[in-house]
C-alpha cells in the first residue's frame, strides 16, 4: 500500500518516471530547418553490456533498449524501482507525482 494513499481525503496519486539525462553517446542529434533535435541512438549500449540468456529469450535479441517510461504507477515504490533500473544503465531518472486524483460520488 502506498503510504501517500489518503482514503480519508477520497483520493490517491499516480507516479511516473522521467529520464532527465542520458549517458554520453546514448543520444544522437540532428538539425532540421535550423532547429536541433535529439533522439535515442539505437546502436548505443551500456558499458559492459552482456545480456543473459533470459533476456535474449524474452526479447529475441542481444540488442539493448531503454526501459519504457510510458507507464503510470499506483505506488511510488514501483516507480522508484523503474527509475533505479534506468539509472543502472547510466541515465538519470526522477519520479514525479500527479496531483491528488479524486472521484465524484455517484
Amino acid at each position: 500500500m502506498d503510504p501517500e494513499h489518503q482514503p480519508s481525503r477520497g483520493g490517491y496519486y499516480l507516479y511516473r518516471v522521467v529520464i532527465t539525462r542520458f549517458p554520453k553517446g546514448a543520444l544522437f542529434f540532428y538539425a532540421d530547418d535550423g532547429e536541433e533535435f535529439g533522439d535515442i541512438d539505437p546502436e548505443w549500449e551500456p558499458a559492459n553490456w552482456n545480456p543473459d540468456e533470459e533476456y535474449i529469450s524474452r526479447f529475441g535479441s542481444r540488442k539493448f533498449f531503454w526501459p519504457s517510461t510510458k507507464y503510470e504507477y499506483k505506488s511510488k515504490k514501483s516507480a522508484l524501482s523503474r527509475a533505479r533500473l534506468i539509472e543502472h544503465y547510466g541515465a538519470t531518472a526522477v519520479v514525479v507525482r500527479s496531483s491528488l486524483i479524486t472521484w465524484d460520488e455517484p
